[in-house]
């Protein structure tokens, strides 16, 4: 990155994800007892912003971007799905962290133009996967109302009950 302000914005940015990340961790394994696969299927925001964390500390702009459709999808996606009350409100912040990971990468892409092609790539990378993982996620999720029943999100479950119809 070509500026420091830029580079501690996303230091800021990448650290609050990260914590966003292990509080869900904790919420999924510690007070829910998932499993991992459980963990991995609910809560696919955490894998996703690893991919972005991961990409912003290895300094690797197509990393970062390969995760911004699956944060695009599930982190704003989320926003309008999660209700904003009790534990929900914990999953909304990293909704919004994941949104600034976003908004953050794509700043970095326009700022640096020689990072744009790494940056596009990163991004049809993402495409792909998302397009690999989409089906089995949301086969696990929607089958699986025992697990969402734990997570006691009314608005998810009503979600959740009307992908059948």
């Amino acid at each position: 990155m070509k500026s420091k302000k830029l580079f501690y914005i996303g230091c800021i940015i990448t650290a609050l994800n990260l914590l966003a990340v292990i509080n869900g961790m904790y919420f999924f394994f510690g007070m829910v007892g998932f499993s991992f696969v459980e963990w991995f299927f609910f809560n696919i925001c955490a894998p996703s912003t690893i991919i972005f964390i991961t990409g912003f500390v290895l300094r690797k702009i197509w990393l970062m971007s390969a995760a911004v459709p699956l944060m695009l999808f599930y982190g704003v996606g989320g926003l309008f799905i999660f209700g904003w009350s009790g534990t929900a409100l914990f999953s909304q912040v990293g909704h919004l962290l994941m949104s600034a990971a976003i908004i953050f990468t794509g700043v970095v892409i326009w700022s640096d133009r020689e990072r744009l092609r790494a940056g596009l790539a990163g991004l049809v990378a993402g495409v792909l996967l998302f397009m690999l993982v989409f089906p089995f996620q949301q086969s696990f999720v929607t089958n699986r109302m025992d697990l969402v029943k734990k997570l006691q999100d009314p608005a998810f479950e009503e979600f959740i009950k009307n992908q059948g119809d």
